[in-house]
């Protein structure tokens, strides 16, 4: 019987150890994407961007970042790389539609946030309907 006794009771504290560190883990996870998100959002405001997403915790979240009709310059670019910690947990998709961006400029964005999901649409008038560069290649 104080077998059985000591058994229950060490399984009990292996398994408060085991659903305390759980609990932690996914604690500084979510603390951590609220910081990624909170360093992102005022650039991407700033830039007249949108930002949506679809959380899944603990197993990562979708962000949907959209940049619509503003002409970008080589600075403002390279500001963009704060969303690329957004990137190590979950899947992000930054979106520039009508912006004035080259081929050029969308390779240095994919150099800037490698594991992102490049889209760019330009309307009929222009010359790329949509070019999206979905992994880490272009």
């Amino acid at each position: 019987m104080k077998r059985i006794k000591r058994f229950c009771i060490l399984l009990a504290i292996v398994l408060g150890l085991f659903v305390g560190s759980l609990i932690f883990w996914l604690g500084v996870r979510y603390a951590s994407r609220q910081r990624d998100i909170s360093l992102a959002w005022p650039i991407i405001q700033e830039f007249g961007g949108d930002m949506g997403s679809i959380p899944c915790e603990p197993f990562g979240s979708e962000y949907r970042i959209e940049f619509c009709n503003r002409p970008f310059t080589r600075e403002e670019l390279e500001r963009l790389k704060v969303i690329d910690p957004m990137t190590h947990r979950d899947w992000v998709g930054v979106m520039f539609k009508n912006c004035n961006l080259t081929t050029e400029d969308l390779d240095y964005v994919a150099q800037i946030l490698p594991s992102a999901r490049l889209i760019m649409l330009v309307d009929k008038d222009g010359q790329v309907i949509s070019k999206s560069r979905p992994d880490s290649r272009w």
